[in-house]
């Protein structure tokens, strides 16, 4: 089997274009097409069929590409066993992670971490959980930290973290008065600042919402936590967002949690590998501390 061509079946099926499997393999469309046909004339077999912009597979194709996609997957895992060990060398350890997390989780566990293991480099990369749960299956880092259940089979989960979400205002807010409880539906009188769209928080917040059937006012809609601490605090709205990213706020008394009926609203945080992901030594002793540092939590 020539697997140059296996390759342009299995990335054309995958995204159901050749334009894209042409970019991504950084050769032209013709050459694409070109060698589908080899492909295809080779094993006297229609794999692929053109319906209108999109390429479907055939029911071959479907079959070849379970296949197909099992090599591949294979191929990422030698390229990653390599990079480990020179990471292994290097003294480096790539983590992907949504921004709560690894802003307010993960920094007393690489603390402790780099304690033990000075001569090691960390990298942390934050991002919405959706393109940190990609780049895992797609072994772009060592481990990757995503919020909420993980569907993908090429994962797995090594440690779980629960995380608080409540609602905040200013300090000097008279809504926060000790013993008062919030109706849901008085959240339709007050203005509330959202995170951005692919956000776990947001995804949350919409779904308390909908869960409630209101829909309060929103003039502001920000990417980060620290953004929105700050807007609350000047008087811009109340807000959504994890406990554990205001627990500084709160204690000093600039922020105040709003005792909303049916709150708190909880979401899990998974650390994940990609299952056939080599790991170094470094990032191994990592995962080792951040399950311990879980199960101390839980």
């Amino acid at each position: 089997m020539n697997l140059n061509q296996l390759k342009l079946f299995y990335l054309t099926a995958k995204h159901s274009k050749v334009k894209t499997a042409a970019k991504e393999l950084a050769i032209t469309q013709p050459a694409v097409t070109k060698g589908l046909k080899a492909f295809e004339d080779h094993y006297e077999l229609k794999l692929l069929e053109q319906c209108g912009k999109k390429m479907l597979m055939t029911q071959e194709g479907e079959a070849l590409y379970e296949i197909a996609e099992q090599i591949f997957e294979l191929e990422k895992a030698a390229d990653s066993c390599m990079e480990a060990f020179h990471a292994e060398r290097q003294k480096k350890i790539k983590i992907d992670t949504s921004e709560s997390f690894g802003a307010y989780h993960l920094p007393p566990v690489i603390n402790r971490f780099l304690k033990v293991y000075p001569d090691i480099h960390i990298a942390v990369d934050t991002m919405f959980t959706g393109l940190v749960e990609q780049n895992t299956v797609d072994m772009k880092n060592d481990f990757g930290i995503v919020s909420g259940p993980v569907s993908d089979r090429k994962l797995l989960v090594h440690a779980s973290f629960d995380d608080e979400l409540v609602f905040i205002v200013p300090g000097y807010s008279k809504l926060a008065i000790p013993g008062r409880k919030i109706k849901v539906q008085e959240l339709n009188t007050m203005t509330v600042i959202l995170q951005d769209k692919g956000s776990s928080p947001r995804s949350m917040l919409d779904a308390f919402f909908k869960k409630h059937k209101i829909a309060p006012p929103s003039q502001l809609e920000l990417s980060s936590n620290e953004a929105i601490k700050h807007a609350v605090s000047c008087g811009c709205g109340i807000a959504l967002i994890s406990k554990e990213a205001a627990r500084c706020e709160i204690e000093d008394g600039s922020l105040k949690v709003l005792d909303v009926e049916d709150c708190p609203v909880k979401r899990q945080f998974n650390v994940v590998t990609h299952k056939h992901k080599h790991l170094s030594l470094g990032a191994k002793a990592l995962l080792e501390m951040i399950r311990e540092f879980s199960s101390k939590k839980s």
